[in-house]
């Protein structure tokens, strides 16, 4: 497979009309714009809806993978391929509480006291720019007034909790993905973010909403 990169970038700092609109690049030299839906309870947390909502991207990326395969497929068994469309919906599933956890060497019992205020004294480590949790984690942390030093940037999220495990800082986590942290020995938890949430959505044809199994996944995950 070839290797592909993509760098996201926040424009609400640039004084750009929205204050939740990011800037895509991607290695092959094309620009994406992504703007969030506007808030109305608190205006200051929403986007201008001046672009597609990066859920929206996701989804149209997802779409043009599947259609590009088919047509490729099609057409090199000599096909006469005459059209090609992929219509898919996202649906909240789940949404789970953020805490945070680190090295029980460096995580003390007054880092858990003083918690979130303690954060201000750790390094932290984060996933990439790219990851959905990235985003929510630097707005959450801008709320609180907290300014971090940022340790180190992930993208396997298992290599991040095993440096974490290390001393090298502490790290975000749903608390849906706590059973699979504490399987990585010598972590402990410094405590949770009930204002930080991580979304869980379900990406699916819409053909596929009537298969038995997808409605019986989508059952499961909703109660």
């Amino acid at each position: 497979m070839a290797h592909m990169e993509c760098t996201v970038s926040w424009t609400g700092a640039a004084g750009t009309r929205s204050g939740m609109g990011f800037v895509a690049e991607t290695g092959s030299g094309h620009v994406i714009a992504m703007d969030g839906a506007p808030d109305a309870a608190r205006p200051e947390f929403g986007g201008q809806n001046l672009a597609p909502r990066p859920m929206e991207t996701l989804l149209a990326g997802t779409g043009g993978c599947t259609a590009y395969d088919v047509v490729l497929i099609l057409r090199r068994g000599r096909h006469d391929v005459r059209g090609c469309s992929v219509r898919l919906s996202s649906e909240r599933v789940a949404e789970t509480p953020v805490q945070w956890y680190g090295a029980a060497t460096r995580v003390r019992d007054e880092d858990v006291e003083r918690f979130p205020g303690s954060l201000d004294g750790l390094p932290l480590l984060l996933p990439t720019a790219h990851s959905p949790l990235r985003a929510r984690v630097e707005r959450w942390l801008e709320q609180h007034g907290l300014r971090p030093r940022i340790a180190g940037e992930f993208e396997d999220s298992a290599l991040l909790a095993l440096f974490a495990a290390n001393g090298l800082g502490v790290f975000p986590v749903s608390q849906l993905g706590g059973a699979d942290v504490l399987a990585t020995q010598g972590l402990r938890l410094l405590g949770s973010s009930a204002d930080l949430r991580e979304e869980i959505h379900a990406i699916r044809s819409r053909r596929g909403l009537h298969h038995p199994l997808v409605r019986r996944l989508l059952g499961q995950a909703t109660r």
